[in-house]
């Protein structure tokens, strides 16, 4: 039989399930693992082991027994659960057993029960597995019911050895499982979240309100036609009151098949009634948030839990999203192997998923491949916890952090580092009850316990009752690029300072490495020259973390105290700059103080005032030209008497046309020399980019020539953006 691991906060992070059948003589252990080796480290030896279990257990009939007791191979029915559960823990708990201690421990619980004295009769023989329990029998020997008594006996056994450890009857067992698979609770199928005027909330008033924020497939509260936004007004007699943001979480809890009268406000308002029903609710949910986070949540490590993670990953990732945030918060755990497969679906194959440390061998559990659309390996990654993210989900945690997979927010973890198997006692073949001891303890693959919990990267505060949504938004902006300095990295070139014609360089630093995407635009930087605002635009640093601009000092640009650099300067304009993936940088920044270094000498003063030319104060086109000036594509004209001119009517020649769009497409440098009539001219280089981009072909292309001087016409021009900016043909 397969182990079966499990992880969670009652049963710990590592349950295997095996059947123990119990004949009158024989009691059999099956134990497989399905985990990989690791070379073993210091641990007893089995010889070691072995001796000091015979030492300690009676069963084998060395020691004398005390009258009316007998060994464990005479037990008769009653005692044979005892006699099990006692061999199981000496044999498989994860430390050596004190057996007085557990001994002592089942005494107590036998006596501190609330259990009939015998009598009358005699009670029947009672095993002594160990010297250390005639204690245990004497209490067993006082009470009226002896099976009942025998069950208290194995609680106090199993629940001394920590709180993790505990024996389950059938029933108790199977409740454990159906919450294990996320079953077992009933109401209408919706969540809440609070929400005042669009923004989060944490207690309800006249204005924070619940509203739904799932509602689960096939649930009678799908059939009733409750919808995610719906403001709730009345539910049963739950709502109106006053309540906070966990009372709001637990709100939908009804017994299967009550009426619940319910009141919410969509475009107007609705009423009706709906009967409760028992609930299967899936153990991963997912969304796209603001068309490009994915954000997937996780109740429970079920037996299921990873092949649903599967697949809600995939219809996550089609079509690709730009990040992912994997929500953990309230997971008491799970199975080992639901934990497993589900860290495995984000990091490479055999990457370290947990180490295993049991009594006697020390295992690594590795990451199997999975096939998931849209490699879920590559997504920037955030990992949502709270204090009840417990064993399974810490299990999960940390092997994504420690492999440098994804950021951890939000608060510290519950710390629950080992794991239970759980033993199925059934005596002559019945089932009498389960055995979940703490057989071993984890480490992360770097080797770190969560005792204490995991401290998240990012502390945050998630509340229970956020909507999914914004729960996505906060955690994933731990991953967004932020800018972590920007400077002026240029000096000028007789340091003193810039002159007319010198570029001035500014250097924007991120966290991490940043792609920018042109998208038929680009980033720019504003600076500020004494009194003016002037515009760097960017050259470079795409795939780095530092992206470069520049600035060309422009006559009567003038500022002795030194150039500054005001908050948030930072424009991308038409681009976008983030990661690969496309999740996009935060890019607000602290302002940059006068540097006296930075002095840029002046001509006659600068034009004071919002107007840079006196020429286009009529023009409808007057914010165009400012804001094309702004960004260094195109220059004024000349001076006049009151200040700079634009001549916005003049005809722009085809060789001032190359310049414009060669500052405005930041094309690259040319290989050749395209055209003889251009030799010369101050527009050279600008016309053979233009050429060397595919943009002209000159006027006479079968003579080389450009005619630098001839008038662009809007026809000219129609012709240089079709092929700059590569338009297809009309449809």
């Amino acid at each position: 039989m397969k182990p079966t691991r499990i992880s969670g906060k009652g049963a710990g992070p590592g349950m295997r399930r095996n059947t123990v059948r119990v004949t009158p003589l024989i009691a059999a252990v099956l134990v497989l693992s399905l985990l990989i080796p690791a070379p073993p480290v210091a641990a007893a030896e089995p010889e070691e082991r072995l001796q000091r279990t015979a030492q300690t257990d009676g069963a084998d009939g060395a020691q004398a027994l005390p009258t009316g007791r007998v060994t464990c191979e005479e037990a008769s029915a009653p005692f044979e659960v005892l006699c099990v559960v006692y061999r199981l823990i000496i044999v498989n708990y994860v430390d050596v057993v004190d057996v007085e201690e557990l001994a002592s421990a089942a005494a107590q619980r036998v006596r501190g029960a609330d259990l009939a004295e015998r009598t009358d009769g005699e009670p029947p023989p009672c095993p002594v597995p160990s010297p250390g329990f005639e204690e245990v029998c004497e209490a067993i020997d006082e009470m009226q019911d002896t099976a009942e008594a025998v069950e208290e006996a194995v609680r106090g056994m199993a629940g001394s050895l920590d709180p993790n450890s505990r024996y389950l009857t059938a029933r108790q067992y199977s409740r454990f499982r159906t919450l294990l698979e996320n079953r077992g609770t009933s109401g209408l199928g919706v969540a809440f979240s609070l929400v005042e005027n669009g923004m989060p909330c944490l207690t309800v008033t006249a204005t924070c309100r619940p509203v739904i924020s799932e509602v689960y497939a096939g649930s009678p509260a799908e059939e009733a036609g409750l919808m995610v936004g719906d403001e709730l007004i009345e539910l049963g007699d739950k709502f109106p009151a006053e309540l906070g943001c966990e009372d709001v979480a637990r709100l939908d809890r009804f017994r299967a098949g009550e009426v619940v009268p319910i009141k919410v406000r969509r475009d107007a308002v609705l009423t009706g009634r709906i009967r409760a029903a028992a609930l299967a609710i899936p153990v991963a949910r997912g969304m796209v948030v603001d068309g490009n986070i994915g954000y997937l949540s996780l109740d429970v490590f079920s037996t299921v839990a990873d092949d649903a993670v599967a697949e809600v990953l995939g219809q996550l990732t089609d079509p690709p999203i730009s990040s992912l945030v994997l929500d953990l918060r309230g997971n008491p755990g799970g199975y080992i192997d639901s934990a497993v497969g589900t860290a495995g679906a984000f990091l490479p194959d055999v990457s370290a998923v947990v180490h295993l440390v049991s009594r006697e061998t020390v295992e690594t559990v590795r990451a199997r491949g999975r096939a998931v659309s849209s490699d879920p390996t590559l997504l920037p990654m955030v990992v949502a916890v709270d204090g009840g993210s417990a064993s399974a989900s810490e299990m999960v945690t940390g092997a994504l952090s420690d492999q440098g997979r994804a950021t951890v927010v939000g608060q510290t973890t519950f710390g629950k580092n080992t794991g239970q198997s759980s033993y199925h006692v059934e005596p002559g073949g019945m089932l009498a009850g389960v055995l979940q001891i703490t057989t071993l303890r984890w480490f992360t693959p770097l080797s770190r316990s969560v005792t204490g919990g995991l401290r998240p990267e990012v502390t945050m505060d998630l509340p229970s009752c956020l909507l999914p949504a914004e729960v996505a938004r906060r955690a994933v902006s731990a991953i967004r690029p932020r800018i972590a300095d920007v400077s002026i990295t240029s000096e000028p070139s007789d340091g003193a300072a810039y002159v007319a014609g010198e570029t001035v360089m500014v250097t924007v630093t991120f966290d991490s490495p940043v792609v920018v995407f042109r998208n038929g635009g680009s980033p720019t930087m504003n600076i500020q020259v004494g009194d003016n605002r002037r515009v760097a635009l960017y050259e470079s640093g795409s795939g780095s973390p530092e992206l470069v601009f520049g600035y060309t000092v422009r006559n009567r640009d003038a500022d002795p105290g030194g150039i500054s650099i005001r908050s948030d300067s930072l424009q991308p304009g038409w681009a976008k700059i983030g990661l690969v993936a496309g999740l996009e940088a935060i890019l607000g920044h602290d302002a940059v103080a006068d540097d006296p270094q930075q002095r840029v000498a002046g001509g006659p003063a600068p034009q004071t005032g919002p107007e840079v030319f006196i020429d286009i104060r009529e023009s409808t086109h007057r914010t165009s030209i400012e804001r094309i000036v702004a960004a260094g594509i195109m220059n004024g004209c000349g001076v006049a008497e009151g200040g700079d001119l634009f001549c916005p009517d003049v005809a722009v020649s085809r060789a001032e046309m190359a310049a414009i769009l060669s500052r405005a497409l930041e094309l690259p440098a040319a290989e050749g020399d395209f055209f003889v009539d251009d030799e010369g001219s101050v527009y050279e280089d600008a016309i053979n980019r233009l050429a060397g981009a595919g943009i002209t072909h000159g006027c006479d292309p079968g003579g080389g020539l450009f005619c630098p001087d001839v008038a662009v016409s809007r026809a000219q021009m129609a012709a240089f953006l079709v092929r700059a900016l590569g338009l297809e043909p009309p449809a």
